[in-house]
């Protein structure tokens, strides 16, 4: 995919995270394709539901699943550009739907777990292709501002993520 191509639908999810922020909830945008169409966007809604499983990423994944598994069938690409690397909750639910493609913007040094290997030949069937860092900067910075206005909950995890800014 085009550099262009990553950004255009990448910046949709950015405009997702400003609305979850709007909305109190942790500032995380996601946005779900097949074959380049938008089928779905969302946003991280774990605050304004009190729970721990209302990502983003699986939370679109969840609505649009229909939509993904006839994709699946039919060998359609699948995409998912979410502003925060996936957690492993995230990830997995994009790998056992059959996501092709995950593109992330922010590295995630608590959560993330695109950087772990297919545990089995079933797995690498099925592992997605990943593309980080499109508005890298610009996920951070939303992230990171949201932690600083919340530092009885988030201030080990700002620690964390300036000190892996250091090393960009």
């Amino acid at each position: 995919m085009s550099l262009d191509y990553d950004l255009r639908y990448m910046g949709l999810a950015l405009n997702e995270v400003r609305e979850a922020m709007h909305l109190g909830n942790l500032p995380i945008g996601a946005v779900l394709l097949i074959e380049g169409k938008v089928i779905g966007i969302g946003r991280n809604n774990q605050v304004n539901n009190s729970d721990f499983y209302s990502h983003a990423e699986s939370v679109l994944i969840g609505k649009s699943a229909s939509w993904i598994k006839d994709a699946s069938k039919e060998g359609k690409k699948v995409e998912l550009f979410t502003t925060l690397e996936p957690c492993l909750m995230c990830f997995g639910t994009a790998v056992h739907t059959r996501v092709n493609r995950i593109v992330y913007a922010c590295p995630d040094p608590l959560a993330g777990a695109t950087g772990m290997e297919p545990p089995s030949e079933w797995y690498k069937r099925r592992w997605p292709e990943i593309t980080k860092d499109v508005f890298r900067d610009d996920a951070f910075e939303l992230f990171t501002n949201y932690m600083r206005g919340h530092l009885g909950i988030w201030r080990n995890a700002l620690r964390q993520y300036e000190e892996m800014r250091k090393s960009w």
